[in-house]
């Protein structure tokens, strides 16, 4: 029921009201967040200075969201998330999949503040074949993520710096980490 009422809010109901004229009545906005970057913690300084990064962790996400027609500074999207470490054997991958809604507030015409939140699943994997260990894990985490998008309104890009917490552990054993995205809207 809650999905059939998201379908219609953001997606029936704006195909189905006229556009007309040079400036519609109805202007959706949509964006794309990318994140691609190593998780900085210490094991990531000590490859740096090796030369050899097979026991970082490194992070990809990909969001995707769209401005509500009935609260405009409402976005609702889903998100897909993983952080892994890039060694022959797997080492440790852990995935994430699940919906968020984020409420933004721009306070300059080049800066703004947001509050974001999802319920997602995740898939963790963990192997060191050398010392027999293989572990893997289903389970639902959270977050709450305050943080600050910069980037003017009307210009295509823009990037998040945010604060992520949880009562479930996020990564490297944290509940709370600070991350970033850029953002493409459309």
């Amino acid at each position: 029921m809650i999905f059939f009422s998201i379908l219609f809010q953001f997606w029936i109901i704006p195909d189905a009201i006229p556009q007309g004229g040079s400036t519609p009545l109805l202007e959706r906005q949509n964006f794309l967040g990318f994140q691609l970057n190593p998780f900085f913690n210490d094991v990531f300084f000590d490859e740096l200075t090796a030369g050899n990064f097979q026991r970082s962790l490194w992070v990809f996400s990909v969001h995707y969201g769209r401005e509500s027609v009935f609260f405009p500074n409402l976005t609702i999207g889903g998100e897909f998330h993983q952080h892994r470490t890039f060694r022959a054997d797997p080492g440790y991958s852990f995935f994430t999949l699940g919906p968020f809604a984020r409420y933004s507030h721009r306070v300059f015409t080049w800066a703004g503040v947001f509050a974001e939140a999802s319920p997602m699943v995740s898939y963790s994997v963990s192997k060191i074949p050398n010392l027999g260990i293989e572990n893997k894990d289903f389970e639902f985490i959270y977050y709450f993520a305050p943080g600050i998008s910069l980037g003017q309104h009307q210009k295509r890009f823009s990037v998040d710096l945010f604060w992520k917490f949880s009562g479930k552990v996020l990564i490297d054993g944290n509940k709370n980490v600070f991350s970033f995205k850029l953002n493409y809207h459309f």
